[in-house]
């Protein structure tokens, strides 16, 4: 489990998130940082998806990027 750690970057997050699944994880929380995001629900669909299909942190940042942008009106600075 990895507690306490300061806000990342959504890319940087997912990264983080991929490494401890592939090093015997069983799954991610990003507890209350998930609401300071920018697309929670994108957010929560790219993590299930990296949890449950193994996909890499930089293909569901993409699938992140994707989701929240028809999720919100307005601009995604995090997805430049």
């Amino acid at each position: 489990m990895i507690t306490g750690d300061k806000k990342l970057p959504e890319s940087e997050a997912m990264e983080m998130a991929y490494r401890a699944i592939g090093q015997g994880a069983a799954g991610a929380d990003m507890a209350r940082k998930l609401f300071q995001v920018s697309g929670p629900v994108a957010t929560l669909r790219a993590l299930a998806i990296l949890v449950q299909e193994g996909r890499s942190g930089a293909a569901v940042y993409k699938m992140y990027c994707d989701l929240a942008e028809r999720q919100t009106v307005r601009h995604l600075t995090a997805c430049g």
